[in-house]
């Protein structure tokens, strides 16, 4: 009996001592260093966020042109039919003649622009050198040099497709022919006209008159270059 008790004791002794040993082998603190060498920390808040896209610019927008116009032009007579019956066609070659217009529009629409325009020439040559105009030339006389060839009102609309547009309307006023006397009929206008900042263009046109009152009926063709604003 006092055997059985010795070789228990001696077990109960060993088993005791052989505890801390497993409980060391199952520390947490002591698991491989590969468990926590993964990715980095995190920072402090969480993950980083991507910077926000900045916004686009925002363009202001153009001002609207305003309504209002003005032109100022000057023309040379390529070509008239003759004033009177068998008299010759008119150009440079024997009437160098010079036209002038000033005007002022309203746009109605984007593409609308009723005008009113006053035009003025002046011939310079004539036919033959002719001497200067006399007081009272005689009737059926040929043109005469110095002279006031045209004093008109041209009311017309232009209808506008930029950098394009094109008139008509009628022309009221006096032109001379033999002597200066009261004509009407139907004014054109075709050409363009290209911006060159502050409301400032500059263009080029060709303009017709189509004179119906007196006899003969004449036809004029003028090409121009002008000037013009819009506010």
């Amino acid at each position: 009996m006092k055997k059985l008790h010795a070789v228990l004791g001696t077990l109960a002794l060993s088993t005791s001592l052989a505890l801390p040993a497993v409980a060391q082998t199952t520390d947490p603190t002591s698991a491989p260093a590969t468990e926590t060498s993964g990715a980095a920390p995190e920072p402090i808040g969480g993950p980083t966020a991507a910077p926000a896209a900045s916004p686009a610019p925002v363009q202001a927008a153009r001002p609207r042109p305003g309504p209002w116009f003005f032109h100022f032009n000057v023309a040379l007579m390529a070509y008239a039919s003759p004033g009177r019956v068998g008299g010759p066609s008119l150009g440079p070659g024997n009437s160098l003649t010079f036209f002038q217009q000033v005007g002022i529009g309203y746009w109605v629409h984007r593409n609308v622009r009723p005008t009113f325009t006053l035009q003025f020439g002046e011939r310079f040559t004539t036919v033959n050198n002719a001497p200067q105009c006399p007081a009272t030339p005689p009737a059926n006389a040929p043109p005469c040099t110095g002279e006031l060839a045209l004093a008109a009102a041209i009311p017309w609309v232009v209808f506008t497709f930029p950098p394009f547009f094109a008139g008509v309307g009628a022309i009221i006023g006096g032109v001379t022919r033999s002597a200066l006397a009261f004509d009407m009929g139907v004014f054109g206008a075709v050409g363009l006209a290209l911006p060159v900042g502050g409301g400032w263009s500059l263009g080029a046109a060709v303009q017709s008159a189509l004179w119906l009152v007196r006899d003969p009926v004449q036809i004029a063709v003028a090409p121009a270059v002008m000037i013009t604003r819009r506010w």
